[in-house]
């Protein structure tokens, strides 16, 4: 088996590594990377970057990677593999009056090409569309978002809930929906919070459908190497959120949240070989704030987290829930003992 590795590069490094092994890239609004100038897919979020200096994410495999399109009458997929991971793109504007429906197909489109390429199992999705706390005929843009997914996925599987992936879904500034995700041919195993209510059994003053996704994922690669996906993660206890209008108390309060999810003790529990551990380590972690002012507190405090400094992209972006300021997704790298 071919191993995953994932990098926080600037600009410059980007252009001097071995392009040859680079799976994809995520880029930011305001370090746009012109995919006309790779061979690789290059994802670029339309989120301003907080923080002063440029960092791209990069993914990297020592598999032969094979990079390919998929045609729809809705849009078209771009996507690459190797013989363990496929990565693919969706880029569409939003129509405001059909969204939940375009939401519905899009899925569904994805859950086709996975049936066609036999990576039957989503292990990572990222959803970034505009205005997500906009309401569109009486209902928050979210809560259009959750139903026109939950419906995809309800008439892909029966039974999903504990299939899920790691998920997050953000608010942007442009005009566009955009979705990428990681797919694999076997599972992972899934992680919820021990301080939340699972998302997809939220009560129904959420949104008519619950949101489809698992806290975090576990994925083993090779017999050395495996990553977890800590899902978007914020200031919620239960299911209610926490601390409102206070940016430092919420930014503890999912700080808590994430190292619940962490814990080893907790990870053994839902079934991760922790006795293998032999390396524990962030690869990358993304913070999204709602307002530009909040990046002085939330940098000082994070600052504090002494293996997750340097592997931050700080990002302004909108949350799913009105009320909440700071939401925050990771990798995390595990290396194996022999």
């Amino acid at each position: 088996m071919y191993g995953i590795q994932i990098s926080h590069l600037t600009q410059s490094e980007l252009l001097a590594c071995h392009h040859a092994n680079i799976l994809f890239c995520v880029s930011t609004d305001s370090c746009q990377l012109a995919s006309n100038r790779f061979d690789f897919p290059v994802f670029n979020l339309d989120l301003p970057t907080l923080a002063q200096h440029c960092m791209v994410e990069v993914w990297h495999s020592n598999a032969p990677i094979l990079r390919r399109q998929w045609h729809s009458d809705s849009g078209i997929i771009e996507y690459s593999y190797t013989p363990e991971l496929l990565f693919a793109s969706i880029r569409l504007p939003l129509e405001e009056n059909t969204f939940e429906d375009n939401i519905t197909q899009q899925y569904l489109n994805i859950f086709s090409l996975l049936q066609q390429e036999n990576f039957p199992v989503i292990l990572r999705m990222w959803n970034y569309f505009p205005a997500i706390n906009h309401i569109d005929n009486n209902t928050e843009r979210y809560q259009r978002f959750c139903s026109g997914r939950y419906r995809a996925y309800t008439h892909h599987l029966e039974k999903f809930d504990h299939l899920l992936p790691a998920a997050t879904a953000i608010g942007t500034y442009s005009k566009n929906v955009h979705i990428y995700f990681i797919a694999t041919k076997t599972p992972g195993i899934n992680i919820e919070n021990p301080r939340q209510i699972s998302a997809y059994q939220y009560p129904k003053k959420y949104g008519i459908h619950s949101p489809s996704f698992a806290r975090a994922t576990y994925k083993q690669w090779t017999s050395q190497q495996a990553h977890l996906f800590l899902s978007g993660t914020a200031s919620i206890v239960g299911h209610k959120s926490l601390h409102l209008g206070e940016c430092q108390a919420q930014l503890q309060e999912t700080i808590t949240n994430i190292k619940a999810i962490l814990n080893l003790d907790h990870l053994q529990q839902q079934g991760i070989p922790v006795a293998q551990f032999k390396e524990f380590s962030l690869s990358i972690m993304k913070v999204y704030l709602r307002a530009p002012e909040y990046l002085p507190v939330v940098k000082k405090i994070l600052q504090t987290q002494a293996d997750w400094e340097g592997k931050i992209m700080y990002l302004e972006g909108d949350i799913c829930r009105q009320e909440l300021i700071v939401e925050i997704e990771g990798i995390w790298h595990i290396h194996l003992k022999k």
